[in-house]
């Protein structure tokens, strides 16, 4: 018998059981029966259990609708539950055709009972990575025009740099001088996630244990 319970004035009867994780069970409630009423069983009920949920995770909003070629910036949190502590790495699943995630941050520490949270941007093009200077130019470096790119292109939007991008415009924009608009921005292209209706997952997961933990980002594209 795993425990029992007392019958409240509703006629019910509560209890709370543990199972560890992908075990299966066959749960029958019974009742011994009283004065006025027969004793009886239910039929088995089929329980499995799953692993405990250590930390939530939070879209706001859940839902958006932009542009293509267009972006929006999210915000993803996470809290911890029962005392779990880790570093969590994000990423997203299932993103669709030309679509991208930038995150200010990869990863972030939740400390036990705290919460945390990172800016989330959603791309429905590629402004970011469309004005990339050839790998065998500049001794085999691959360089990053952006910058000069957008002064002959309006239609490149870039997103606010890290300082990581920061340093490496710097550096790259020090290698396209001297060279034409049309030598920095060959081989630009601005690919636009087509129009519809989309979802897909925005996941984060624990360093140290592998916890996971996933929710839906319903994204609609306008033309």
């Amino acid at each position: 018998m795993i425990g029992s319970s007392p019958i409240n004035t509703s006629g019910a009867a509560t209890i709370n059981i543990t199972l560890d994780a992908n075990i299966t069970e066959n749960i029958v409630a019974t009742y011994n029966g009283d004065v006025s009423y027969a004793s009886s069983a239910s039929l088995p009920t089929v329980v499995t259990g799953e692993p405990a949920t250590q930390f939530t995770l939070a879209l706001n909003p859940s839902s958006v609708s932009i542009q293509s070629t267009q972006h929006i910036v999210i915000q993803v949190s996470a809290a911890s539950i029962n005392g779990f502590s880790d570093t969590l790495l994000y990423g997203c699943l299932g993103l669709p055709f030309a679509a991208t995630c930038t995150f200010s941050s990869v990863q972030t520490s939740l400390a036990s009972g705290g919460f945390s949270t990172v800016q989330l941007t959603i791309d429905t093009g590629d402004p970011l990575g469309a004005a990339r200077w050839p790998a065998s130019t500049d001794r085999g470096t691959p360089t990053f025009c952006c910058a000069s790119c957008q002064d002959a292109s309006s239609r490149v939007r870039s997103l606010p740099p890290s300082p990581s991008f920061v340093a490496r415009s710097a550096a790259s924009d020090r290698r396209c001088r001297g060279h034409s608009v049309g030598e920095r921005c060959a081989g630009l292209q601005v690919n636009g996630t087509p129009a519809g209706s989309y979802t897909f997952k925005v996941t984060a997961s624990g360093q140290g244990t592998g916890a996971t933990e996933s929710q839906v980002m319903n994204l609609t594209v306008t033309p």
